[in-house]
């Protein structure tokens, strides 16, 4: 009996991260909110080049974080294997 050819699959990672803004940071000049921001805005987008990320607001969906970001670390193809999700909740 001669085994079947071996399929690749694609296999997925994808790491969720949930973030607070912090009650004292609301209360920050403006100037220096803005600047946080740019430097937030600045280390996602040099990311961005390299994992592919969705964005999502949690704000009066969850009392516990304001906002998620969903990453997917790895994309690969994988002879044998179905299709992974890895789900990271951790904080």
């Amino acid at each position: 009996m001669e085994n079947p050819p071996s399929q690749n699959h694609f296999v997925r990672y994808y790491k969720y991260n949930f973030f607070k803004i912090i009650r004292e940071w609301r209360f920050l000049k403006d100037s220096d909110k803005l600047e946080q921001k740019k430097e937030f805005s600045n280390v996602i987008k040099e990311n961005m080049k390299q994992i592919e990320m969705s964005f999502f607001s949690l704000s009066g969906l969850r009392h516990d974080v304001d906002f998620m970001i969903l990453a997917e670390v790895i994309y690969r193809q994988v002879p044998g294997f179905a299709y992974f999700i890895v789900f990271d909740t951790a904080r």
